[in-house]
């Protein structure tokens, strides 16, 4: 989970480098009745930060729907709202493509017509033998 969250967290930073500060990263890991949510951020900007919260119980009978059930989904809503402004974070930044002009002043042709010169191969001792 870390892995793929940090490659995530790559790509994000290769479209909005300016906002790495400010994105965060949701990831859930289940474990047959076991609900854990991974958090990804990276708040110095170098470095990424991965968190784990607590891990919930997810309900096994009916009856514990109820109680167990909605530290779950209080979790899952935060996440929620955490990957909308990452998302919106991203959006706004303005992608930049790198383009140079003063870099490179003199325009090449974009074709050349010019001959071929091809050299000869010489004809060795070796050969005749």
């Amino acid at each position: 989970m870390a892995k793929v969250l940090k490659e995530m967290m790559y790509t994000l930073y290769q479209k909005s480098p300016d906002a790495l500060r400010e994105l965060a990263l949701v990831g859930f890991l289940l474990f047959e009745t076991k609900f854990t949510m991974v958090l990804c951020d990276s708040p110095a900007g170098y470095v990424c930060r991965i968190n784990h919260t607590k891990t919930a119980d997810l309900p096994e009978e009916a009856d514990d729907i109820c109680s167990e059930l909605l530290p779950v989904l209080k979790a899952v809503y935060q996440a929620r709202l955490m990957m909308e402004n990452t998302n919106k974070v991203v959006k706004q930044q303005p992608g930049d493509i790198g383009v140079d002009l003063d870099q490179n002043k003199k325009i090449l042709p974009s074709f050349t017509s010019e001959v071929i010169k091809r050299k000869r191969r010489r004809t060795s001792d070796f050969d005749e033998e």
